[in-house]
């Protein structure tokens, strides 16, 4: 998915995050065009250089929440990541990894 980085014109909420004016985001190309339409970003690369060089903002990476699943899915081992956990045979198994250990009440 292409990226594309904007300045932000004025107080503007992005899937839950808010940006305030003069900040530079670095997002997916669609999201910065669809904000530029409605007037929230400039992408042109003077603004974006205005703020970085002469404000000294950093880019902001912003994911959307869908790539942030996305992530999270292709990161997984394939293990439940619980702690503890169950053994062949249903035993449970503590944090030392002893089979046949009490719950914790």
């Amino acid at each position: 998915m292409a990226m594309k980085k904007a300045r932000i014109l004025v107080d503007t909420p992005i899937d839950g995050i808010d940006y305030q004016p003069n900040q530079v985001i670095e997002a997916d190309a669609e999201l910065i065009r669809d904000l530029e339409k409605a007037g929230f970003v400039d992408s042109k690369k003077a603004a974006v250089d205005y703020c970085i060089k002469e404000e000294g903002e950093e880019v902001i990476t912003h994911a959307s929440p869908s790539e942030e699943l996305e992530e999270e899915d292709s990161a997984g081992d394939g293990e439940s990541g619980a702690e503890g956990g169950s053994a062949e045979g249903g035993e449970l198994v503590d944090e030392t990894g002893e089979q046949g250990a009490e719950p914790e009440a």
